[in-house]
């Protein structure tokens, strides 16, 4: 590829998480400025898309609350995490295992708030925060 750009498309608005996996289709969780503007798949929170920028997953009612904030993501063999935060009161911060060869999408509670880094191995994983001002 020597550098060169092959095509251009538009996935949104505030992608504060954005990862490829290894057939190349992008994931992406948005923040609320991208939630809340004006891109249709950006609203969802959470979104998955073609080496072509055609939105081909979309979390349609399979998440345990609404997106506010992406956190973090990682790629795991044929899976993808996307670690992200919900502002409700029934909210926190979630990790989202999809799996697109079967359609499967599976969340848990984090056990860290609001992480920033994230790194996943079978039943094992590791997520970061940083530490501000201590």
């Amino acid at each position: 590829m020597e550098g060169k750009q092959e095509r251009t498309f538009c996935v949104g608005d505030d992608i504060p998480v954005l990862v490829t996996d290894q057939n190349g289709s992008i994931w992406t969780a948005y923040g609320d400025e991208g939630i809340y503007g004006g891109h249709p798949e950006s609203a969802a929170g959470l979104a998955g898309w073609s080496t072509d920028g055609h939105a081909v997953w979309a979390p349609e009612g399979r998440l345990p609350d609404t997106p506010l904030e992406g956190c973090t993501a990682a790629i795991e063999e044929d899976r993808t995490w996307l670690v992200w935060y919900s502002g409700s009161s029934r909210g926190g911060t979630f990790l989202t295992r999809i799996t697109p060869s079967t359609g499967e999408v599976t969340s848990w509670s984090s056990p860290v708030r609001d992480p920033d880094g994230f790194a996943v191995r079978g039943r094992r994983a590791v997520l970061t925060r940083r530490a501000h001002n201590t």
